[in-house]
């Protein structure tokens, strides 16, 4: 009994004294702290010199510290009385009689160390050393049954007068308070005759217990941080020294190592070097995971406002906003609901976004005339509606954004730091809507208006362009076939005359047979240019390619030609089609140098995945303004034959590398000094 009694007080001494000192030391300058700190103090003293009072064997002595104990009770009363008008108005020692607390402690103290409060000490039951009550002792008791009696009439009165938050906190201080002191009043029993053992003692853990939840849970004070921080060392430091001693337990009794060999120390230092590389991660685990399960709904308040500036300032859209700000509202304050609403320019309404797919949900939009956004309009803040509380974002004095929130997930009340956080929030959202959001969406929906518009244009100037193409085709095919019909049309009326002639009808038949075999090439071309041929990809060897090419080609004089074939790497594509570009090209280069002579340079090389053909000559050029146009149909700079100025060669040239074989042929020339034209083709991988 006498071990049960001292370590019940010595435990909750360092308790109190604990509590105390984290309570002081997150806000040395609050009130409400400093009360709550001397508070502990006196219930920490109280607790030790109650456990040496009990079983001291001295009597005096045991007097002298039962004399210090009641002392310590006295002061217990006075700053519950000041804690609990401070919680409450907040106003402490702004009148006169705030005073009275100290000056009626003070004199009850003056006789209980000279006066006769206490008379001697006594055993009761299993107690040795217990209070014997004086003539003065009801002074110790008008003090302290006053003032607590004060703070308990306070904290019942305010509960029914208060609501939300401050009335949970109110609640759990009066179960705590009013239980300890239950257990105080049984110090007192003895003076009246009733031998009863005190168990005030047991009920001040009790109080030390609820007015830590209450610190924690309804952020009475703000030290979470510290007690949870706190906390998670002790229980890793806890874990890390059970994990040493199983390990030495293990290895000295199971394995039967001696602590004094090297295997044991190397192992003791492994397991040091890892508790140092764990242990704050072990820590940080468990106080993340203690808040969460124990303090669900705390969180750090500047820490989640750096969170939402830095975030905020990153987004440039409202779906940006809505993706940026939800998983805070929802996850790091732990809110059940959140409905973010938007200003709808083009419907005059507020419409709900989805946060997760950033678009407008089909939910039936706020009019301006609901009976929500009037009342927003006329108190320009906060909204409590249907157990929600709506949170406006101002831009000057128009409404430009909306949130609705539901309860916390914990079931816990907004408190007055929540309602603090959303204005401040939603002054940051305003900002950011007014200065970045809506300047972005404007220019951006300038820009996709002018895209839109360039659009449409390069639309309607390939359209012209085709029309064009279209309208050069068909006049260069109707002067390709009238020539020959005008031909042919002469020729017949001419018959009509000599048709008594039959040399002259023969001459004629065959003359209108020539003109026939030229509409048909002109036919033919056109359904061949229109009409892609089908065709498998092979193994191509240009070098072989260029070698038929040129051996297809007239002997010319004049012309020297040079090979210089340095790709080593076929391609993959038609050595037919490839075959029929070159003798295209070198045909063109032979016109070109046609009667004054000149070179044809052929030059192939490997270029990263790429072979590159270069051929080039020195012929009469092409024009700068006709370089454009130098792979459109019909287009040409022949005159003679049909077959020279059909305009086809390059047409079939550009197709053959570019549809076919996903290659590029580009040209460039100078009048009077050559044509070169550059090849790229696909090696084979």
């Amino acid at each position: 009994m006498e071990l049960m009694f001292k370590y019940t007080a010595y435990f909750n001494s360092f308790v109190s004294l604990l509590l105390g000192f984290f309570v002081y030391f997150n806000g040395p300058t609050k009130k409400q702290n400093i009360f709550l700190f001397f508070l502990s103090l006196s219930i920490s003293f109280y607790a030790i010199f109650f456990a040496l009072s009990i079983y001291e064997p001295r009597i005096g002595l045991s007097l002298f510290e039962v004399k210090l104990f009641h002392i310590f009770c006295c002061f217990i009363a006075t700053f519950l009385y000041l804690f609990t008008n401070e919680i409450i108005f907040a106003d402490t020692f702004s009148r006169f009689w705030h005073l009275i607390p100290f000056l009626s402690s003070g004199i009850t103290s003056y006789y209980l160390l000279t006066g006769n409060v206490i008379r001697g000490v006594e055993r009761i039951g299993s107690l040795p050393n217990w209070t014997i009550p004086g003539s003065q002792f009801f002074l110790y008791l008008f003090h302290y049954g006053f003032f607590t009696t004060v703070a308990i009439t306070l904290l019942i009165v305010y509960y029914f007068k208060r609501t939300g938050i401050q009335q949970n906190q109110i609640k759990l201080i009066l179960i705590g308070a009013g239980l300890a002191l239950f257990g105080g009043w049984t110090t007192f029993l003895p003076g009246w005759g009733i031998k009863v053992e005190p168990y005030g003692i047991h009920f001040i853990f009790v109080f030390q217990f609820v007015l830590a939840y209450t610190i924690l849970k309804y952020q009475l004070m703000n030290i979470k941080a510290t007690l949870s921080k706190m906390g998670a060392l002790i229980v890793s430091a806890i874990i890390y020294g059970l994990g040493y001693f199983f390990l030495a337990y293990f290895y000295t009794t199971v394995l039967r190592i001696t602590p004094k060999s090297y295997v044991f120390i190397a192992i003791s230092l492994s397991y040091g070097l890892a508790t140092g590389l764990y242990f704050n991660r072990t820590r940080l685990f468990l106080q993340t995971k203690a808040e969460r399960i124990f303090i669900k709904g705390w969180y750090d308040y500047r820490q989640v406002l750096r969170k939402v500036a830095s975030s905020i300032a990153r987004a440039l859209t409202r779906e940006d906003v809505v993706k940026t700000i939800f998983p805070i509202f929802h996850d790091d304050i732990d809110i059940s609901e959140v409905n973010i609403y938007f200003f709808n320019e083009l419907t005059g309404d507020y419409v709900e976004r989805d946060p997760e797919a950033g678009e407008f949900k089909s939910r039936k939009p706020l009019s301006k005339d609901a009976p929500l956004i009037e009342q927003i309009l006329a108190k320009r803040g906060i909204v409590a509606i249907d157990g929600k509380i709506s949170v406006p974002c101002f831009s000057g004095d128009e409404l430009i954004a909306l949130f609705i929130f539901g309860k916390k997930c914990s079931e816990d009340e907004f408190t007055s730091d929540d309602l603090e956080l959303f204005k401040t929030i939603s002054d940051y959202v305003a900002i950011a809507l007014e200065y970045i959001v809506k300047p972005y969406e404007e220019v951006k929906a300038k820009f996709e208006v002018t895209q839109s518009k360039l659009a449409e244009a390069e639309k309607n100037l390939e359209r012209a362009q085709r029309l064009s193409s279209l309208g050069r085709v068909v006049a260069e095919v109707a002067h390709e076939i009238r020539n020959p019909l005008t031909v042919i049309s002469s020729r017949a009326q001419k018959i009509k005359r000599k048709n008594s002639d039959p040399a002259y009808v023969l001459e004629s038949a065959d003359l209108m047979l020539q003109k026939c075999d030229e509409i048909k090439k002109v036919t033919a071309k056109m359904y061949t240019l229109d009409q892609p041929q089908k065709y498998e990809l092979a193994e191509v060897d240009i070098g072989e390619a260029i070698n038929k090419a040129i051996e297809a080609m007239p002997s010319a004089n004049g012309i020297k030609i040079i090979k210089e074939l340095n790709a080593a790497t076929p391609v993959m594509g038609d050595q037919n089609d490839l075959t029929r570009v070159f003798i295209n090209l070198f045909t063109n280069a032979y016109d070109a140098m046609r009667g004054k002579g000149g070179t044809l340079t052929i030059e192939t090389q490997n270029e990263e995945n790429k072979i590159k053909i270069v051929i080039s000559d020195t012929g009469s050029g092409i024009s700068k303004e006709a370089l454009p146009e130098v792979f459109e149909p019909f287009f040409t700079t022949k005159f003679g034959k049909i077959d020279e100025r059909m305009g086809f060669g390059l047409t079939i040239c550009h197709d053959i590398i570019y549809d076919k074989h996903h290659g590029t042929i580009n040209v460039e020339s100078t009048p009077g000094k050559g044509t070169k034209f550059t090849i790229l083709l696909p090696a084979k991988a």
